[in-house]
């Protein structure tokens, strides 16, 4: 069973609690993990089978992996896609671009991907700079229009979804053609927030790994997170400079004028 629902991004724009709003709704299923980032294997058509089982028998069978708007970083994917499915339909979730930058650079820091001074990672202009290809929403979207018909996108900005979010998912259900008045309580919980901004030293990293060190609730261990969490880790510096965030602000302002070129979307409040 392929999924006719393709939830392609953006990175740090949402996906996790969209994919679990969607998952809620009785004529729509969602892969039970998220980001399987299915088209971005170099041997994907050799693994459709594997693909086709991460699916449930429903209306609306669906996945979301922000990794499908990562070109040049990881391989362009609408091809791929439309191969497959080409007859599902896309949901484009997008923020502030600059701000979406600066909260993937902070999660490669996190993660020990980025060592870089932030003014440094996000003045790096060059095509698969990681921390921007995601920002690049004109870019993004034109490769999957390429193949794709434009009724079959939606383009969605996390404002929306985290300031109006029941008028927003009626919207996503009515482009999905399911009961576009299904509510649940589950739609006031946010997923995937993160209050810190830490970047773990290798003594933390080596707990993490062995499950001695979580930050997650119910963890046995985790009365020690709080004492251990200064000791172990460091603050991530996410404040640009002026003079970057310009720069930054003016590399990708072409991108958000060429998504509103394609697609007739307009940000309401975005600085760029």
């Amino acid at each position: 069973m392929l999924p006719n629902l393709i939830v392609i991004g953006a990175a740090k724009c949402g996906t996790t609690s969209l994919h679990e709003y969607l998952a809620m709704h009785p004529d729509i299923a969602m892969s039970a993990k998220k980001e399987l980032n299915f088209f971005t294997r170099d041997n994907w058509r050799s693994q459709v089978d594997w693909y086709a089982d991460q699916f449930a028998d429903a209306p609306v069978r669906g996945e979301s992996s922000p990794g499908y708007t990562l070109a040049p970083y990881l391989p362009s994917t609408a091809e791929r896609i439309h191969d497959l499915v080409p007859e599902a339909k896309l949901v484009y979730l997008v923020r502030d671009p600059v701000d979406r930058a600066v909260a993937n650079y902070i999660e490669l820091v996190m993660h020990r991907l980025e060592t870089r001074p932030i003014d440094a990672a996000l003045t790096d202009f060059t095509a698969d700079n990681p921390h921007l290809c995601g920002s690049r929403f004109g870019s993004q979207v034109e490769r999957f229009l390429r193949h794709f018909d434009r009724n079959q996108l939606l383009v969605v900005d996390q404002a929306d979804l985290l300031q109006q979010r029941r008028p927003t998912l009626r919207r996503i259900f009515e482009f999905l053609g399911v009961d576009a008045d299904f509510d649940s309580p589950q739609f006031d919980r946010t997923h995937n927030t993160r209050a810190t901004k830490l970047r773990y030293n290798d003594v933390a990293m080596w707990l993490i790994r062995r499950g001695w060190f979580v930050e997650r609730g119910g963890s046995v261990r985790g009365t020690l997170v709080r004492p251990l969490r200064g000791l172990l880790s460091s603050p991530i510096d996410d404040q640009m400079s002026p003079q970057a965030r310009a720069a930054l602000t003016a590399e990708l302002r072409p991108e958000v004028d060429k998504l509103q070129r394609l697609t007739g979307f307009a940000a309401r409040s975005w600085a760029v």
